[in-house]
């Protein structure tokens, strides 16, 4: 388990897949991989209370602001401020080859 400093919990289980999927994306030959997580929960409207996420792989850490970066576990993740906004003091979690976000 790993606490992020904007408070986010990562679970041992994410951690793994993020470690396993790191090294997938370095043998395809990305020599910078980031992960970029992107999480939405709705406040209003008629998807209100519904939470979508989003996990991509792009390269390149050096343009992207310092403060929406984290490394964990050897894995640099990037994070916008409203995403490190929704997701703090929640845990995430790789459950059933799936991302969990308890609500």
């Amino acid at each position: 388990m790993e606490k992020l400093r904007c408070g986010t919990i990562l679970m041992d289980r994410f951690l793994e897949f993020l470690k396993a999927e790191d090294a997938r994306q370095r043998s395809l030959g990305s020599s910078d991989p980031v992960v970029i997580l992107e999480y939405v929960k709705c406040a209003e409207g008629f998807r209100a209370g519904q939470a979508f996420w989003s996990l991509m792989w792009a390269r390149g850490s050096r343009e992207r602001q310092d403060w929406c970066l984290f490394e964990v576990a050897g894995v640099t993740i990037y994070m916008s401020r409203q995403t490190q906004q929704a997701l703090k003091w929640k845990h995430i979690d790789y459950i059933d080859n799936q991302i969990f976000v308890p609500s």
